[in-house]
């Protein structure tokens, strides 16, 4: 799968989904109506075509603030080819599976989509008993796998050194 094949031949509401769902963009509708009307013309070839569509969608007042207007459909076209949300689950089961007892594990997230991921696999890793709540008693056995640590985020000063830190997280775990 490429970012061509994504843009090109996506039906318009799976890629307003996705532009929605990965990217976070409030204009995944209007993004992807512009994108598969002006892919009618010609195939949307270069970063430069889907800019340009992209810039067109957005209105005007919405694109004065705040980052590049294509950063989030670009996110979240770089998420649907690499199927990194998919990878980072299962990778996170297996790091821990790696740890010996009392060995730490720690994830650095850039955003929320990633950070969301890392701290459900945590808590589900952290839980104990499995079984449902209206049972008087235990009856799975399961232990947890994980005690959470501290999460941590940029202080002010970090950030005044390093802005791009602004959306970092760091969650940590110890194996049990």
């Amino acid at each position: 799968l490429t970012a061509a094949d994504v843009v090109n031949t996506y039906k318009e509401e799976d890629l307003a989904d996705l532009i929605y769902k990965y990217g976070e963009e409030r204009w995944s509708r209007r993004i992807a109506q512009f994108i598969v009307e002006k892919r009618k013309e010609k195939p949307l070839r270069t970063t430069s075509d889907l800019v340009s569509v992209i810039k067109a969608a957005i209105p005007k007042r919405a694109r004065q603030d705040g980052p590049h207007p294509a950063k989030r459909t670009f996110q979240a076209i770089r998420i649907e080819v690499n199927d990194e949300l998919k990878i980072l689950d299962t990778t996170m089961e297996t790091a821990v599976r790696h740890l010996k007892k009392g060995g730490r594990i720690g994830v650095i997230t850039f955003h929320s989509l990633e950070d969301r991921i890392i701290k459900q696999s945590f808590k589900r890793m952290a839980k104990g008993c499995i079984c449902p709540p209206e049972l008087p008693v235990c009856v799975c056995g399961h232990k947890p796998e994980l005690k959470k640590l501290k999460e941590f985020v940029p202080s002010e000063t970090e950030l005044e050194d390093n802005p791009r830190a602004r959306s970092a997280r760091l969650r940590g775990a110890i194996r049990i």
